[in-house]
């Protein structure tokens, strides 16, 4: 999923602020929580490789 593509699409739509925030901060939060992932799997990935 192209994430600019998806935050373009979310602007174009009309709709409150509110909203809009609310789908920002969700999108925040999860690439947060993938990027948390992410970072310990490469962890345990260097520590096998150890």
């Amino acid at each position: 999923m192209d994430i600019m593509k998806e935050l373009k699409s979310i602007k174009s739509i009309e709709m409150s602020e509110e909203m809009k925030e609310r789908i920002l901060k969700n999108i925040n939060k999860v690439m947060k929580e993938d990027g948390v992932k992410t970072s310990k799997r490469n962890e345990e990935l260097i520590e096998k490789r150890q």
